[in-house]
């Protein structure tokens, strides 16, 4: 007589290979999709902020160079010369990339707030002071990953006569990368 024979239950050596393998290439092409998004997401992130610094950036920048006073007019009088400056100094109690004088009231004698640019650490900042004060009564940033600005007033050029503003904000080296980020910002007094 045979023993009876017993019902094998479980996978064959053969079986258990081949769904790793077909688990193996699922995992591989989700890591791999998630790692894409992933850098991707970086990549428009970087360009987003990039392009919100530049607009407030500009929206700021136009609005302080136009409400700057003229040094040349005896009425209200500026110290400032020229207003807005074209080099760094001390300005609401710090160094600023450029500062300038305003008047909040057009029948002003002198100039009541001073705005300053400060550019630490690759942030770039707006702070304003009351004229001659140390105190900043706000602050404000502008743009992150600044990796240089300089001002002038051009005699040549797309700015020429008007005060310009350049600015070149970092790229990323993450995922596919994103280049540097330059742009140019030219204002003017009010006549």
């Amino acid at each position: 007589m045979r023993p009876a024979t017993r019902a094998q239950d479980g996978f064959t050596l053969v079986e258990v290979l081949v769904s790793i393998s077909i688990t193996g290439v699922i995992l591989g092409a989700i890591v791999s999709a998630t790692y894409f998004g992933l850098r991707t997401t970086t990549d428009q992130r970087r360009s987003l902020e990039q392009s919100n610094a530049e607009q407030l950036l500009a929206t700021w920048f136009t609005a302080d160079v136009q409400s700057a006073c003229d040094p040349s007019l005896t009425t209200p009088s500026c110290t400032r010369n020229p207003n807005p400056s074209t080099s760094s100094g001390s300005a609401c109690g710090a160094t600023a990339l450029f500062a300038l004088d305003s008047v909040s009231s057009p029948l002003a004698s002198a100039p009541d707030t001073t705005t300053a640019y400060v550019l630490q650490n690759g942030t770039l900042t707006r702070r304003t002071c009351d004229y001659g004060s140390t105190s900043v009564t706000s602050n404000s940033t502008l743009a992150t990953d600044v990796s240089s600005a300089t001002v002038s007033y051009p005699t040549s050029g797309s700015c020429s006569g008007r005060f310009q503003l350049a600015v070149t904000l970092a790229g990323s080296t993450l995922g596919n990368g994103t280049s540097a980020y330059p742009f140019t910002l030219c204002a003017q007094r009010r006549a």
